[in-house]
């Protein structure tokens, strides 16, 4: 679908706070909204991620499945395979939780399927 390459840049923690830490990669504005499937290419290694494009503009942020650490700073090419959705309203975090679940299941489906 497309690529991007950028600089990751500090956020507002809510991705941390519902148990989906994110990188937000600093982007061009004029991108989709949506939640997304594909990878973050980072030092040699392929990460599935799950992406979403908000309201946060010049933001993609990238939640890179089975990757723990600090990517602040760090320079990421990020490769969206497919729009998984659109932006959904929700009415909790326990709700936000269980979509967020869904998606990495998949991106998952999505990113296996090559």
């Amino acid at each position: 679908m497309f690529e991007i390459n950028g600089n990751v840049i500090k956020g507002d923690k809510k991705g941390t706070e519902l148990g989906f830490p994110t990188a937000n990669i600093e982007v061009k504005d004029g991108l989709e909204k949506g939640v997304f499937a594909g990878f973050i290419e980072y030092e040699g290694r392929r990460y599935m991620s799950a992406f979403f494009v908000g309201e946060r503009k010049g933001v993609l942020e990238a939640h890179l499945l089975d990757y723990s650490g600090d990517l602040y700073g760090k320079n990421l090419i990020a490769k969206v395979v497919k729009k998984i959705r659109d932006i959904l309203p929700y009415e909790s975090d326990e709700k936000m939780k269980e979509i967020i679940e869904k998606d990495i299941k998949n991106t998952k489906k999505i990113c296996l399927q090559g």
